[in-house]
């Protein structure tokens, strides 16, 4: 076996066959846990967590020919490849504001496929002196046909004070004299990450945005990228007397941070992030009456704010509109 603390992944052995290295979690509450770079001795041994001072998750490695290893990890909305060391030393090779997907490793630098907030997934290299080359422009076509929105950040107190991290694309030609209809895209997990440059979703705020909606979405506490006590943190707080969805925040953050005024309905005593369904549309068109009616019964069956995790966006419309 590789020892004890939690479930070894991917393990794989070191250049000069002295280490295996592998991707573990603690057993308690491992959903929530940060996923972390362990090695430990070929001929047996425990375990030693790399990336523990790190205090985020791992989600992918490979190992270098001088023996350090290269891995994945994703912080404050971006993924990006650092270089762990055996003594447990942490930098930075290939970063920015974007994500990183996937990568390899060779003696002359790093393959890899990232995503930018003005486009979705590119092939690139990294050099061995750190220049990088972009060696595909796959959506350059369809993308010079399009206005594309970048995202903008935006850092905002919860009520206990804890800090969130979202974005808001503005429709093009965004007048703040107008009034808009607002579209809260939420990830569910509910541990993961989103950001700028997520491009599962990014043609979704895109073409929503195109339509004319002022797009927001957010890290919410639970989220990855933040470190374990922000990710931890939502099994204590979520069903705390009196507590607000995280997504509930975020709009009264808005209302503060960009003079926006939301009104709000309420189901089985808790604030949720939902406005009327009645008047709830998609994409400028308005939602089928089988959809709304399939929304207002998963409302009557959840029991904690946590399941809103499910309903992966909320849509304001009608009157229900961000008054900038």
């Amino acid at each position: 076996g590789l020892g004890i603390g939690g479930a070894k992944i991917g393990p794989t052995v070191s250049p000069d066959g002295r280490w295996i290295a592998a991707l573990r979690k603690p057993e308690e509450r491992a959903t929530g846990q940060n996923t972390r770079l362990c090695i430990l001795p070929i001929d047996g041994g425990e375990a030693r967590d790399l990336t523990l001072a790190l205090d985020r998750s791992i989600f992918g490695y490979q190992w270098t020919t001088d023996g350090a290893l290269l891995a994945l990890v994703e912080d404050n909305g971006d993924t990006s490849v650092r270089r762990v060391t055996l003594d447990e030393t942490v930098a930075t090779v290939v970063g920015g504001t974007r994500i990183v997907d996937d990568f390899a490793a060779a003696e002359g630098g790093i393959a890899f496929i990232a995503s930018a907030p003005d486009a979705p997934s590119d092939l690139w290299f990294r050099d061995t002196d750190g220049g990088e080359r972009r060696l595909t422009d796959i959506h350059a076509r369809l993308l010079a046909e399009r206005e594309v929105i970048i995202p903008q950040e935006i850092r905002y107190p919860a009520p206990d004070g804890l800090e969130i991290q979202g974005w808001v694309l503005y429709p093009p030609g965004f007048d703040p004299n107008r009034t808009y209809p607002m579209a809260v895209f939420i990830h569910g997990g509910p541990h993961t990450m989103w950001g700028p440059s997520f491009r599962t979703l990014w043609p979704d705020w895109q073409a929503a945005a195109g339509q004319g909606y002022v797009v927001f979405f957010c890290n919410p506490r639970g989220s990855e990228g933040y470190g374990q006590t922000f990710q931890t943190a939502l099994h204590d707080h979520i069903l705390a007397e009196g507590d607000q969805p995280a997504m509930l925040w975020s709009c009264q953050a808005l209302e503060t941070l960009l003079g926006v005024w939301l009104r709000r309905a309420q189901f089985d005593g808790v604030y949720r992030e939902m406005l009327s369904l009645g008047e709830l549309a998609i994409a400028g068109s308005a939602a089928p009456e089988w959809k709304i009616q399939a929304v207002r019964d998963l409302l009557g069956r959840m029991a904690s704010p946590v399941n809103m995790a499910v309903l992966l966006s909320m849509l304001y419309a009608g009157e229900n509109v961000l008054a900038l």
